[in-house]
């Protein structure tokens, strides 16, 4: 459009750029005096060149990983921010929603919050009562639990348990915070103190 003015003898023209939905980036939008109007050669003519949309629908990035929900946000030319939330269905790392809701028009020079997963809220903690104190340490920590320096706890020299974990704090197949410290006792032989001789 410039270039066909320039051709036709006007050297007075003013661009702007402005955001719109109704057309393609480049395309002129407006264009005063209205194309047909009879005017000077050296009258000013403005016009208005489409320099991208103004919003757009944000689109569905749920289960996506966060890095590549960054980067479509980003072409589409919005600021992104992140929000850990708990979820029990969606793989820690992976986008749970956005704000706005996908499918919103949303201006595109507001920012979207990513949600993203950071796992459950609570998990159910294994009972490790019977299992050697190795062995427990193990299941708790590939469950995700921290293991605490074990205790010892007291048992009869004849009791099968000698060695082997015969509490645990919190309490097995009981729905607990992921992640947390879980302490174990190991059953140690004691012999029983013998009654006083009455006098």
């Amino acid at each position: 459009a410039f270039n066909r003015l320039q051709n036709q003898g006007f050297v007075n023209i003013e661009i702007r750029r402005i955001k719109t939905n109704e057309y393609d980036a480049g395309v002129v939008a407006e264009q005063e005096p209205e194309a047909s109007s009879f005017i000077e050669p050296t009258s000013v003519i403005g016009l208005q060149i489409a320099d991208g949309r103004i919003s757009d629908q944000v689109p569905n990035l749920t289960g996506q990983a966060l890095s590549i929900a960054v980067n479509e946000l980003d072409e589409y030319g919005w600021v992104s921010s992140v929000e850990e939330v708990n979820d029990d269905f969606i793989a820690e790392g992976r986008v749970v929603a956005t704000i706005p809701n996908f499918g919103t028009d949303h201006d595109l020079d507001q920012s979207v919050i990513i949600q993203v997963s950071i796992g459950p809220s609570s998990v159910e903690l294994p009972s490790v009562i019977g299992e050697s104190p190795a062995l427990a340490a193990s299941i708790l920590a590939g469950n995700g639990f921290m293991v605490a320096p074990q205790e010892e706890c007291p048992v009869d020299p004849t009791d099968p348990n000698v060695g082997k974990v015969v509490s645990q704090d919190p309490p097995g197949d009981e729905l607990v915070e992921p992640g947390i410290t879980i302490t174990i006792c190991v059953g140690v032989a004691t012999e029983p103190t013998p009654d006083p001789d009455p006098d």
